[in-house]
């Protein structure tokens, strides 16, 4: 019972902060949006500051969670074989079908949000706005070297030398 009670608690944890990560950065994403928008049609004598800055305590959810996020993605997708499913938790031989299935569903559900969250990062802040947001483009590139390792982890490749 134990062992359930902390699994099952580690992935409320794990998905309150993958919330946590993916509201503040698509708040981030939806001002970087207006801003551009705002730049496009202010009258060329009304300047606007082109360069978008968030509070510290945003920028460090943003960079703190979605490292911590990464990283566990990087770590499910290591220890899964390739072309399996990633299970949200390790499952005993005997847990059933069901059971089996929800963990895969989950860890899909978490891999996909964080793909999105990345994905749109990337997106906006490095190839559709690079000038609007440091911390949103540096957010996309992030994600993007973290995408790699990912690939690379779930499919187990290694490097030619």
């Amino acid at each position: 019972m134990k062992k359930d009670f902390s699994m099952i608690f580690g992935g409320i944890i794990a998905y309150i902060l993958l919330l946590l990560y993916a509201g503040t950065l698509g708040y981030m994403i939806a001002r970087v949006i207006g801003l551009s928008h705002a730049l496009a049609v202010a009258p060329v004598s009304a300047p606007v500051s082109q360069n978008l800055h968030f509070s510290e305590g945003m920028t460090l959810v943003v960079t703190l969670i979605g490292g911590l996020i990464s990283a566990l993605v990087v770590a499910k997708l290591a220890e899964t074989n390739p072309g399996e499913p990633p299970q949200l938790m390790r499952l005993s031989d005997t847990a059933s079908e069901k059971s089996k299935k929800a963990s895969s569903a989950l860890a899909v559900i978490y891999l996909i949000a964080w793909l999105i969250c990345g994905l749109a990062a990337l997106i906006t802040g490095v190839m559709v706005y690079p000038d609007v947001s440091q911390t949103v483009a540096d957010v996309g590139t992030t994600w993007l070297g973290l995408a790699v390792a990912s690939g690379y982890a779930y499919f187990g490749l290694r490097p030619q030398r």
